[in-house]
């Protein structure tokens, strides 16, 4: 079990398996979500906001294919659902098979399929192109395109769908979409560009590297080193034009978070080493604060055992925690050494793999803030070895909720509807991809979560306050799954 709870670190005994099912070619399903791991949500209209009236929440899921039941090559699948459809109006609906209607798109893909990202007109200015959902495939080394139909949430895969990524690097995960005025590849004249990041979670030599995709003419301009150890995840910085990286473990006593100015890529990547102030530390997944330029980076690590990790030279497979480092930006980017950029660390459970950031709003919708005016966030994050998300808020510097899956404390088998009770604030097993939407409901701003169960296969979807986000007997607080539990 171990082993399959570091589902984005580990993965490799795929390879074999694939080798040895050459000749298995069942297709995969289209009715549920099988081992889902990438999430995202986009919305119809474009601009509006979930719970307002004609506004239409389509959850975007990409199954993985994890145990190879079908086909080993190209047995993942994206899912496109109408949120409302499919808990059928029910705010505290059970997983159950689908309604009617409420499956709008889904096409295939490659097996073992990495993180999600979505692209439009609104979200990335002058695309003038179909909605695409973007998203990587492991046993494929590659990128897909998937155009959406914005009409109706139809998914297709047409030509130059398929985009073969680095030919020497393996296992494409993470991928983050970066428009605006920007640099050349090698640096020089900015102007608009649409691009698309992919980190790989294998290298030769477990060096870091990062493909920087031109989405207009669909061809790889660039795949950067940024040194030791593997890439996983990235988020960028608007306001300054950097894009921040997450790491694989590679060797033991270094932990780096790192970053590339786009504006002067030529220059490479710049680094900050938290090795040897948090021991034993793996920086797998990060999130930025939501302020323009933003302050604060939020990067959730997996610790292991040092000492065993020292003797055997290897990164041990189970964790013997987490963490959720606060880094104060400005002192990051100012060079200053590591122990001082941090403002807060908390524990989290074992196996920390998703990040969101929700910002905090006041009853009429406007962000909170802190004494000197800087906005508030909390910050949401799944534990897929231990089985749990936190809620983080940075106001008070601690975990203010927490919770655990269906099950849990009995037999920890999160199997719908019993020992499930209905609505309850109850997790799938192994909770691992996370989308987040602001919510309107009754005149309040809210937020809506989206939390993928790796082993059971629904998706929770969970309405809170930002502001109370400990408020459980609040009317703002809903927990409803969606889609079959896996059979």
């Amino acid at each position: 079990m171990a082993a399959r709870s570091r589902i984005a670190a580990l993965l490799l005994p795929f390879v074999a398996a694939a080798c040895h099912d050459a000749q298995r070619s069942v297709p995969p399903t289209m009715d549920r979500f099988y081992y889902p791991t990438g999430l995202a949500v986009r919305h119809a209209p474009a601009t509006c906001v979930a719970g307002t009236a004609g506004c239409q929440s389509q959850l975007l899921v990409a199954s993985s294919n994890f145990d190879l039941r079908y086909d080993a090559i190209t047995g993942g699948t994206v899912l496109a659902v109408d949120v409302d459809r499919a808990l059928g109006g029910v705010p505290n609906a059970a997983a159950g098979p689908f309604l009617p209607g409420a499956i709008l798109g889904s096409t295939r893909i490659g097996s073992f399929a990495g993180e999600v990202a979505y692209v439009d007109e609104a979200s990335c200015p002058g695309w003038g192109k179909a909605p695409q959902v973007l998203v990587t495939s492991r046993a494929q080394n590659v990128l897909y395109r998937l155009d959406v139909d914005a009409s109706t949430g139809a998914l297709s895969c047409g030509a130059g769908c398929e985009l073969p990524l680095a030919p020497t690097l393996a296992d494409g995960y993470g991928v983050t979409v970066v428009c605006g005025d920007l640099a050349a590849a090698g640096g020089g004249a900015t102007q608009p560009r649409h691009l698309a990041f992919v980190t790989y979670l294998r290298s030769p030599s477990s060096e870091g590297f990062l493909s920087r995709i031109d989405l207009d003419s669909g061809a790889i301009e660039a795949t950067y080193d940024v040194g030791i150890e593997p890439t996983q995840s990235t988020a960028f910085d608007e306001g300054r034009g950097l894009l921040f990286v997450s790491e694989r473990f590679a060797t033991v006593g270094m932990a780096r978070l790192r970053w590339i100015d786009l504006a002067f890529p030529q220059l490479g990547s710049g680094s900050v080493d938290y090795g040897q102030v948090v021991r034993g530390a793996e920086l797998v997944t990060l999130g930025l604060s939501s302020d323009s330029p933003p302050s604060r980076a939020y990067v959730a690590a997996r610790l292991f055992d040092v000492d065993t990790a020292t003797s055997s030279g290897l990164r041990p497979v189970g964790d013997v925690g987490g963490a959720l480092l606060v880094l104060d930006l400005k002192a990051v980017l100012a060079g200053a050494p590591a122990a001082e950029t941090i403002l807060d660390v908390a524990h989290l459970d074992r196996g920390p793999t998703a990040l969101a950031v929700v910002p905090k709003l006041d009853a009429a919708g406007k962000p909170q803030v802190d004494a000197s005016g800087v906005p508030l966030d909390l910050v949401v994050l799944t534990s897929s070895d231990d089985g749990s998300m936190t809620f983080y808020d940075d106001q008070l510097g601690q975990p203010v909720a927490a919770f655990s899956v269906c099950g849990s404390g009995a037999s920890g088998d999160a199997r719908a509807p019993g020992p499930c009770p209905l609505g309850a604030p109850v997790l799938g097993k192994q909770p691992f991809g996370l989308a987040y939407e602001p919510y309107q409901l009754g005149g309040k701003s809210l937020a809506r979560l989206f939390v993928g169960s790796f082993d059971r296969g629904w998706v929770n979807a969970i309405v809170f306050d930002p502001a109370h986000p400990d408020a459980l007997d609040s009317s703002s607080f809903s927990w409803a799954r969606i889609g079959p539990e896996r059979q």
